[in-house]
């Protein structure tokens, strides 16, 4: 299992994209391991650079925000950790770094309560 510099177990681990891939065409595959999170449930957004104005919880600004999609954790039974996939769309104009993250949120208040991120280069 891996573990955090915190010392805790990984509940979100992404094997891909990896680590600096490069993405073209405005599509996003992503997969992984999870442990299991509410109805099987991750979401995924694609941060960018640059951005302003209203403030974003996980890109910073709204701005920011240049793509999203969802993933389905593929348990073997409810409450166990299991692989996940799924894809997503983004959008940017010119070449750029920017951050994949997906993350689990609470069905209790709807705040974000995992995630996990890879750094990519992202192409239109």
């Amino acid at each position: 299992m891996k573990i955090s510099q915190a010392g805790l177990p990984w509940q979100i681990q992404i094997l891909s994209p990896e680590v600096q891939a490069t993405l073209t065409g405005g599509v996003i595959e992503v997969s992984g391991t999870s442990a299991y999170f509410f109805e099987g449930s991750l979401n995924i957004v694609v941060c960018g650079q640059g951005g302003s104005g209203e403030p974003d919880l996980l890109c910073g600004t709204v701005d920011n925000v240049v793509g999203t999609g969802v993933a389905t954790i593929n348990a073997p039974d409810i409450a166990l950790p299991g692989p996940f996939s799924g894809t997503g769309t983004y959008m940017v104009t010119e070449p750029q770094w920017g951050q994949v993250i997906v993350y689990a949120i609470s069905p209790r208040d709807g705040g974000v309560i995992h995630a996990a991120s890879v750094l990519v280069y992202l192409e239109p």
